[in-house]
């Protein structure tokens, strides 16, 4: 049973971005209002971006569980 009935936990994925505020040695600074953002120069993933850091961001696995009695 899940506790939060299976919806993801951002922190147990990776979630990083690389962006000039955080960066400004890598990355480049723009204006959202009149630039259109480049991936490698103004922002970047991080690098464990779409990775798993802990065994719980793995969804459990379907189980299929048959029960049955016999009586005498």
């Amino acid at each position: 049973m899940f506790a939060n009935g299976g919806a993801v936990y951002l922190s147990r994925i990776g979630s990083s971005v690389l962006n000039p505020a955080l960066n400004p040695a890598t990355q480049q600074a723009f204006n959202p209002l009149t630039t259109v953002p480049v991936q490698g120069v103004n922002w970047n993933y991080g690098a464990n971006f779409g990775t798993p850091l802990n065994r719980l961001a793995f969804t459990t696995p379907r189980t299929f569980r048959m029960t049955f009695g016999v009586r005498f």
